[in-house]
């Protein structure tokens, strides 16, 4: 990729898809000359490289510069983004869609005295009792990068158009944001954390689809990092 990479520059955090809570869990570690990669290192490979194959990177030279990728966590409160048929909040007989994070990479790349941080995202938009298929859906998701004081440095708010195949019963999504080439701080972002959420209060629907889905949002708590 032309870049030294920071130390423990990329890991996967592995959550359960689906209606089930997600829970993380973070692996980190080089894979062996001629080893097959395992399935974590193609979940990352996928999102962040997109492809579970990649060729061999080539040889970089040394650079005094390292840092700590920060891990990545779920924002408390925005883990799930569901959309319920009027006046049926809460209901889970009346809800029509429900997305879910899946898996999520970081990466962090020196470039002499600045360094890029770029986050890998996936998650399933799954159909509810109330719910069609044959539809394309805004799923609102915000990226924030924080520092050892919880202050935002870095914050993006993503809406992913998901489409949903006629007669299934949902579709996948994923998404790469990068952080633009920012100063290595003098911490060397020992002590920064990425958040990931769904921000209900951020999506830009087309009209028509907003006319349909404005009421029905779950209220749950936004990623507000602005």
């Amino acid at each position: 990729m032309g870049a030294r990479k920071g130390r423990t520059s990329v890991a996967a955090i592995v959550a359960v898809l689906g209606v089930g809570v997600g829970m993380a869990s973070c692996s980190s570690g080089p894979q062996a000359s001629g080893a097959s990669p395992s399935l974590g290192e193609k979940v990352q490979n996928l999102i962040l490289l997109g492809t579970t194959n990649p060729p061999p990177a080539p040889a970089l030279k040394q650079s005094p510069t390292e840092v700590n990728c920060p891990p990545v966590d779920i924002q408390a409160g925005t883990g799930a983004y569901q959309l319920y048929d009027g006046g049926h909040q809460g209901d889970p007989f009346n809800l029509r869609y429900q997305a879910r994070f899946g898996q999520f990479a970081r990466q962090c790349d020196v470039h002499g005295d600045q360094v890029t941080v770029r986050i890998g995202i996936s998650g399933r938009l799954i159909v509810g009792p109330k719910g069609d298929s044959g539809r394309v859906l805004p799923v609102p998701v915000r990226v924030a990068l924080l520092d050892f004081n919880d202050k935002p440095v870095f914050s993006k708010l993503t809406t992913l158009s998901v489409a949903i195949p006629a007669g299934s019963g949902g579709a996948d999504f994923s998404e790469v944001v990068e952080v633009p080439p920012m100063p290595i701080p003098r911490e060397r972002l020992y002590g920064w954390s990425i958040k990931i959420g769904f921000d209900a209060k951020g999506v830009a629907a087309k009209p028509a689809e907003h006319r349909r889905t404005r009421h029905r949002a779950a209220q749950s708590p936004s990623l507000r990092l602005r």
